[in-house]
C-alpha cells in the first residue's frame, strides 16, 4: 500500500512540476507585455536598453524553462499547452500586441 501511494504522490509532484515549467516562458511573456505598457505609459524615453529591459522575463523565463526541460525531458512530461487548441489564438495574440508595443516603445 505504502508503494501505490509513494507513487501517485511521485506522478502527481513530477505532472505538477512539468505543468509549472511548461507555462514559464507564457507568464514570462505576460509580464513583458506588463512591463512595456508601464513603460509606454510613464512615457520613458525610447531607447534599445528599454526594448530589452521589458524582454528580461520572457527571455529569462524561456531560458530557465528550457534548462529544464533538457536536464530532466526523459523524467518530466513537458507540453507547451498555451499552443494547443483555442489558447494558440490568445498567445499568438499576446505575442502580436507584445511587439506591437515594443515597436511603440521603439520608435
Amino acid at each position: 500500500m505504502k508503494k501505490i501511494s509513494k507513487m501517485t504522490l511521485d506522478t502527481d509532484y513530477k505532472k505538477n512540476v512539468s505543468c509549472y515549467f511548461s507555462w514559464l516562458p507564457f507568464i514570462g511573456l505576460i509580464v513583458s507585455i506588463f512591463s512595456a505598457l508601464f513603460m509606454l505609459v510613464k512615457g520613458k524615453e525610447p531607447s534599445l536598453m528599454l526594448v530589452l529591459y521589458t524582454l528580461i522575463p520572457l527571455v529569462g523565463n524561456s531560458f530557465l524553462s528550457f534548462l529544464i526541460y533538457i536536464s530532466f525531458r526523459k523524467t518530466l512530461n513537458f507540453n507547451l499547452p498555451f499552443f494547443k487548441g483555442k489558447k494558440k489564438f490568445l498567445t499568438i495574440s499576446l505575442i502580436t500586441c507584445f511587439m506591437l508595443i515594443e515597436i511603440i516603445i521603439f520608435s
